[in-house]
């Protein structure tokens, strides 16, 4: 037998019983409590929202037994790609206080990528914004030379340090995906000059390129200057201004 007729069988019989099971659930639900339509509508629309989470257990029962990994796979097609989310690309959200960037790191971390998660605050105040098990590095000039966290701060005018740590994580995740968020870019422009915060940007955009990654800056436009704002969207392309609600590239 082929791959291709393999492949097809196997797809009639996953699509017949998923057509099964959704059906037999529906009966039961139907037989088992008086619903009205109204409620059984909304209880099988529950359920739906439900099926992610059971591919998940199934995925995990499949490389427990089996070895073969499908919860990577491909992972980032869950991520909305509308807003400029895909391997390779980078995102530039504009906003006032770093909200959005965490909601759509979260996302895409959830989806399946390694986060890494780069920002002025420490660590232990981001710990509950993002998923378990996400890198972080913190933006600080506090000196951490006897401290725990000296391995993951750096400091602002350390803009090297900083490319090379994130160059060794995406190369460290090549074969997976990934997803690189920072929130400190006000605080690396406050203390270096722009043309150096600019030329960081520009070569990591070309090393999310090479590693097929996920780049996602948040920056307050109302702190920079008109020119600054505008050439970093023009290195990132893919545009989200969280005051007008909408994309732009």
């Amino acid at each position: 037998m082929s791959e291709e007729e393999q492949f097809a069988k196997g797809f009639i019989l996953g699509y017949e019983a998923g057509l099964k099971e959704a059906y037999d659930s529906m009966i039961s639900l139907a037989t088992k409590k008086c619903y009205t339509s109204t409620e059984l509508l909304l209880v099988v629309k529950n359920q739906r929202v439900c099926v992610p989470d059971k591919v998940l257990i199934q995925k995990r029962r499949i490389l427990r037994e089996t070895g073969v990994d499908l919860i990577t796979e491909r992972a980032m097609e869950n991520v909305e790609i509308e807003r400029g989310v895909a391997p390779g690309s980078c995102l530039f959200i504009k906003e006032q206080t770093p909200s959005m960037v965490f909601r759509i790191f979260r996302e895409v971390v959830e989806s399946g990528a390694k986060g890494l998660c780069v920002s002025r605050d420490h660590p232990d105040k981001l710990r509950s914004r993002v998923p378990p098990g996400c890198d972080f590095i913190w933006l600080s000039k506090f000196d951490c030379q006897d401290d725990p966290l000296k391995e993951i701060t750096i400091q602002p005018n350390n803009l090297v340090g900083l490319y090379t740590t994130i160059k060794k994580f995406f190369l460290s995740n090549k074969d997976r995906a990934s997803v690189v968020m920072m929130d400190g870019i006000n605080f690396l422009v406050t203390n270096n000059d722009f043309n150096g915060v600019l030329k960081t940007i520009q070569k990591l955009r070309d090393e999310v390129y090479m590693y097929k990654s996920v780049f996602i800056i948040s920056a307050d436009p109302g702190s920079m200057l008109p020119t600054e704002v505008r050439q970093i969207e023009y290195e990132l392309q893919n545009v989200f201004d969280v005051k007008r609600g909408e994309p732009r590239r």
